[in-house]
């Protein structure tokens, strides 16, 4: 497919194997300036609008020409970038983290006009996420056809007070993705228009809409029966930190959601059933088939926090599911304390009202309660009343229990906690463990007292770093106050 696109490429750098030498013989090369030229004389396409100028005001005027002239060529741009000419100034001034110092992007704004918004559409996302996207008159902005775009939430709507039938301003921010920035100046019947209202029930599944305190997103909370969540639900349980069911991924669990071999999480472990058919699969065979049906059958045997985790409730990873199943135990205990916590929940928040509370606020006291009622650590409001609103809807319930039914869960023994260097700090591994296992890494941290996370923030104290360690250490590093330790110094460390 490459081959048959007419392809055309600017060079716009060179470098040389031999630095040093080659700037005794061709000292004119020691300027990025002086290098376009050479590209350009040895046959080499560069853009021929590229100038040098000596004064900074120069080249911002440059820019700014361009910005009425850039419909004129035959090439898509949105902006142009101003560079230090010398490479020994750029080699002096440096960078910092991934941004040269030498050189600033002058971006253009973006190109607007004015169309009218028919109709406001509810989109159910992959991962039960409610967004809302205008259906457009279409219209051409710079260049490309333009007829939906996203209002991203409930609250961007209101802002700016959006109302079917409206004339709006669109632009592409960063001249790609199609924004609405407001209303035109001219708008007839406004006013008269009603206000879009937000969905209370999934147009997917019908499952009550619910967005927590604090944030802008609302999440549909049929989250194991929703079929607009089944694909990402379905490839979610069956990942590594899951049940971990080797072969079985996204585009193999997308074919045989079309085929109509999977309808809910525990189907999974009905897909023997399918034998015949998955030998006869092109491509397949005897041997592929048993393989995925052998990884599908070891993946029953697990344990109660990986189960908990497969559920992909909110908030709910693997930390927190660590936790909880070592606090209750069993599922069945761990089933049994979510009901008694709904009842906590219920009994709390009628209470509130009964003390002239508002609804939010005994929400907020009945969570308080259900918080204390747990007394496990790090685990708060947020994540007890995603994990309680989970389990109030019928059908979620009805498939988590299914699918726990075909598992044979083992339950987590309590970890006997050694105070040691580590304890109470929060503790990051990445990058390849050599003689541990990352499994292994996170057990002997949560027994020394340390909280293991899987992300890097301001928060974190400790970072093991091994080979292959990428955005994790480079963070770490930016943030200047967390221990960064390879393998080996994180078992001197801990002795």
């Amino acid at each position: 497919q490459v081959a048959e696109r007419p392809l055309q490429v600017f060079l716009y750098s060179l470098r040389f194997e031999d630095e040093t030498g080659v700037l005794a013989v061709q000292p004119e090369l020691d300027s990025h300036y002086g290098r376009l030229q050479w590209l350009a004389g040895h046959g080499f396409s560069t853009n021929t609008n590229a100038q040098r100028f000596d004064t900074i005001d120069g080249a911002i005027g440059y820019c700014k020409a361009w910005e009425s002239k850039r419909s004129d060529l035959p090439y898509d741009i949105d902006g142009m970038v101003i560079k230090f000419d010398s490479l020994a100034d750029r080699d002096a001034l440096g960078q910092v983290s991934r941004t040269p110092r030498w050189g600033i992007a002058q971006k253009f704004p973006a190109e607007r006009c004015i169309t009218r918004l028919n109709a406001i559409d509810i989109q159910v996302g992959r991962t039960g996420r409610i967004t809302p996207v205008a259906r457009l008159e279409p219209i051409t902005v710079g260049g490309v056809v333009v007829s939906n775009a996203t209002l991203h939430n409930e609250d961007h709507i209101a802002t700016l007070d959006l109302r079917e039938g409206d004339l709006i301003i669109l632009q592409r921010a960063g001249d790609v993705i199609p924004q609405i920035v407001g209303l035109a100046d001219k708008n007839a019947g406004h006013g008269d228009r009603a206000s879009f209202a937000f969905p209370t029930a999934c147009p997917s599944c019908g499952s009550a809409v619910l967005r927590a305190d604090g944030e802008a997103d609302a999440y549909c909370e049929g989250s194991l029966h929703c079929p607009a969540q089944m694909l990402e639900r379905l490839v979610h349980i069956a990942g590594r930190d899951a049940l971990d069911i080797d072969g079985l991924g996204e585009k193999i669990i997308a074919e045989f959601l079309a085929e109509n071999m999977l309808h809910a999480p525990a189907d999974i472990f009905r897909i023997i059933n399918y034998r015949p058919s998955l030998i006869a699969r092109e491509g397949w065979g005897q041997a592929s088939a048993d393989k995925l049906l052998k990884s599908i059958e070891a993946a029953r045997h697990t344990t109660v926090d990986r189960a908990l985790y497969s559920l992909g409730i909110r908030h709910f990873g693997r930390s927190a599911t660590k936790a909880v199943a070592r606090a209750w135990g069993e599922i069945e205990a761990v089933l049994d304390m979510i009901e008694n916590m709904q009842i906590v929940r219920s009994a709390a928040y009628d209470q509130a009202l009964g003390k002239g509370a508002d609804s939010k606020a005994a929400d907020a006291a009945a969570m308080k309660s259900v918080a204390e009622a747990v007394a496990i650590p790090d685990i708060g409001p947020v994540v007890l009343r995603n994990l309680l609103d989970f389990f109030s809807d019928v059908d979620n319930r009805l498939r988590a229990t299914e699918l726990f039914d075909q598992l044979h869960l083992t339950a987590l023994q309590k970890v006997e906690v050694t105070t040691s260097p580590v304890t109470g700090k929060t503790v990051v591994f990445t990058g390849s463990l050599e003689t541990m296992s990352r499994e292994g890494a996170k057990e002997q941290a949560e027994k020394l007292g340390a909280k293991v996370s899987g992300s890097i923030s301001k928060k974190t104290d400790i970072l093991v770093a091994g080979p292959g360690a990428g955005s994790k250490l480079q963070k770490a590093q930016d943030i200047g106050t967390i221990q960064i330790l390879d393998e080996k110094g994180w078992h001197e460390l801990v002795g």
